[in-house]
């Protein structure tokens, strides 16, 4: 049995961390090449970036003082102290970035549909994620009973509901990313595009599932730490690199699909092209993105690829 996972938490955070800046990028490269403008989305998408990094920085020097370490190798109580008194803030910038990252993913598919019921849909769930989230956000990082000093015994939550209530919503968060991954490929397939480019384009937007999948064994682990394990600081670590890589995945995932004219310029494809039984103007690409018109009803799609 491995007595430190510091060189995964590591190469893990880099690496996915590096991704999703590339990824990101590149997303708002494609923008600036179109001359697309920005919307909600965007801003909340680096935001949730720059949150993550922060919470990245927090957990790495966090090592330094036992996270990712066997309870052994904490031999001082600075070093217990340390990881206690900086350990809020991690699950702070952690649960933050993700919601905020979640919130940009809702707010470019709110862009995607037309329909008034759809909006609604998407509406309630996305109001429901976010203040979840907010909330376990908070209670995590300031009111556990035991864990954070910050409040008063009166006035803190006991630990135990506030890991049922976390867990919770980390899994309704995993069903929600399962499931709205989805909703982009439902409308792409309607529109009227070569059947290769809408399996690209729906291989594109759904690769938000594997935030799902990261999600999914964050939560196993999440269970390990706080109900077997006693917030042992090695399996702490594992919780903390899988929060960190699940925001890359959904930062990444919101970014690919947007890279098409990118792409197509760096080809040398004209801008002015055929999709269909629809054509997408320069015009088109500078305005909202690059969109496609409708099957036999003359009217713009989707507003999403380069927005």
């Amino acid at each position: 049995m491995t007595d430190s996972n510091v060189p995964m938490i590591f190469g893990l955070m880099i690496v996915f961390e590096v991704l999703a800046t590339a990824c990101m990028c590149l997303r708002f490269c494609s923008k600036r090449v179109t001359h697309a403008r920005w919307f909600p989305d965007d801003y909340f998408l680096i935001l949730s970036w720059v949150v993550g990094t922060i919470a990245i920085g927090i957990a790495l020097w966090m090592t330094r003082y036992g996270l990712g370490h066997r309870r052994e190798w904490i031999t001082t109580l600075h070093m217990g102290e340390q990881l206690k008194h900086y350990g809020p803030a991690t699950t702070f910038a952690s649960f933050t970035a993700r919601w905020i990252s979640m919130l940009s993913f809702f707010v470019t598919l709110l862009r995607l549909v037309s329909k008034a019921w759809k909006k609604a849909i998407l509406w309630f769930f996305m109001t429901s994620c976010v203040v979840s989230y907010f909330a376990a956000t908070i209670l995590q990082s300031f009111y556990v009973c035991g864990v954070s000093d910050l409040v008063s015994k009166d006035r803190c939550v006991p630990e135990h509901y506030v890991n049922a209530y976390a867990l919770y919503v980390s899994i309704y968060g995993s069903i929600v990313d399962f499931t709205f991954t989805l909703v982009p490929t439902i409308v792409i397939w309607r529109l009227q595009m070569r059947p290769l480019e809408k399996v690209a384009i729906a291989c594109a937007m759904s690769t938000g599932i594997l935030a799902g999948i990261v999600s999914i064994v964050k939560i196993v682990k999440n269970h390990e730490l706080l109900y077997e394990d006693n917030r042992d600081p090695f399996t702490a670590g594992v919780v903390s690199t899988l929060a960190s890589v699940e925001v890359s995945c959904t930062i990444t995932a919101t970014s690919i699909p947007f890279f098409r004219p990118l792409i197509r310029r760096i080809t040398g494809k004209d801008s002015s092209y055929h999709s269909g039984g629809g054509v997408v103007s320069k015009q088109q690409e500078a305005g909202n993105g690059v969109s496609v018109l409708e099957v036999g009803t003359g009217q713009q799609g989707p507003n999403y690829f380069g927005r």
